[in-house]
């Protein structure tokens, strides 16, 4: 077996247990959740599968270094103490993130600045001549954590954040990530022989994630690159293979029974055009239409549904109790049979759906603090028919 190192894969609160199960499913070992991130370990061949595989993943780190920092000088020294040789010529490029936690400083452009000082000091005393800095596409990205005077560097086999699958070019207000969208899906306990319904779906994210795990594509295969591609051990013969396995691996033989509703017409024809960018357009069923009166396109059997109802701050507060009024009655009348899962980050909002969730899971959509709550909507009884006279 190759060998095998600390691997930190980055998710949003919530999903920490999805992912952790994803990274399993992978192969790796000594698996431990965190906040916001699940430590692991693997050799070269997991690092590239987790970013080519894992859904809910942000970033996949790998950590280099770790010490002691009370200061900024502790902090400048540590970071020196790296050779940077190893990871980067003089004339590749680098990129800084942050993260800072209860330290001596609380400004994380601060301490990414402070580190890009260290490593090019160092290459210029050692070489006089220095890397540059490239925020877009650097060779190298370098992620920094400080938290309670104890910093972290990791290189980031990443580069864009994993989010960024390639298939949506467009989106409407205030869009999931995608990311988020894949937990969501997975907590919902959807399954490939159920039908699964978004009635004000927006850009498709969540209905293009659930077609794309369905039929087992990898999320990565619709990324042109990741940033272990750059680095100066990058093994191309192993990813080329894991990348014939994966596109292997995708489910061929399913009938998938995936629809949306949208009200805005052009929204509605950005998810057809993002489903046809993610190879999904023949899963993903889009119609205009408003929830409140759709009933055309209706599952005849029930399934599963999935919602982030969009929250306007300039309406107002009789107008959003009213909204999630309405989506709860659509529910009761119309859904009998169904489970429902809804996302929203106005938890005052969501006390006028009328029903009572039977799970809530706290997630967070950007900086936004969510609920995800589970709805189950009681099957409509059976008329029995008078018994005859006689």
């Amino acid at each position: 077996m190759s060998e095998l190192f600390s691997i930190h894969a980055r998710t949003a609160t919530g999903l920490e247990g999805v992912l952790a199960e994803e990274l399993k499913a992978l192969g790796a070992q000594n698996i431990e959740p965190l906040h916001r991130l699940v430590v692991c370990q693997g050799d070269t061949a997991l690092l590239y599968k987790a970013n080519l595989w894992c859904r809910t993943a942000i970033r996949v780190l790998r950590p280099i270094a770790s010490f002691a920092a009370a200061d900024e000088k502790a902090f400048y020294a540590g970071v020196q103490t790296i050779d940077w040789s190893k990871y980067l010529g003089t004339t590749g490029t680098l990129a800084f993130d942050a993260n800072v936690y209860s330290s001596f400083t609380t400004h994380s452009l601060f301490i990414a600045q402070l580190a890009k000082d260290a490593v090019v000091d160092q290459f210029r005393e050692k070489t006089g001549n220095r890397p540059s800095v490239d925020l877009e596409s650097p060779d190298l990205r370098i992620a920094v954590s400080l938290f309670e005077d104890k910093a972290q560097v990791y290189l980031d086999s990443s580069g864009e954040s994993l989010h960024k699958r390639g298939y949506r070019r467009k989106a409407g207000e205030a869009p999931l990530s995608e990311t988020l969208a894949a937990g969501i899906v997975t907590l919902s306990g959807w399954t490939a022989d159920q039908p699964l319904l978004d009635p004000m779906c927006g850009s498709g994210t969540l209905l293009i994630e659930a077609a794309l795990k369905a039929r087992n594509v990898a999320p990565g295969l619709l990324r042109d690159s990741f940033g272990f591609q750059k680095w100066p051990d990058y093994d191309s013969a192993l990813f080329r293979q894991l990348l014939t396995d994966a596109r292997a691996a995708k489910k061929l033989d399913l009938k998938l029974d995936i629809r949306g509703v949208e009200i805005d017409a052009e929204v509605a024809q950005v998810a057809r055009e993002n489903a046809e960018r993610a190879g999904v357009a023949n899963d993903v069923r889009i119609y205009d239409g408003d929830f409140f009166r759709w009933t055309g396109g209706k599952p005849e059997k029930p399934g599963i549904i999935v919602m982030n109802p969009p929250y306007d701050e300039r309406l107002s507060v009789d107008n959003i109790a009213e909204m999630f009024q309405n989506i709860g009655d659509r529910y009761k009348q119309e859904y009998g049979g169904w489970k429902a899962y809804m996302l929203s980050g106005n938890l005052e909002a969501m006390k006028y759906v009328g029903l009572r969730s039977s799970k809530r899971v706290t997630l967070f959509n950007g900086s936004i603090e969510c609920r995800l709550a589970e709805y189950e909507m009681r099957a409509p009884r059976a008329v029995t028919a008078p018994a005859a006279d006689g």
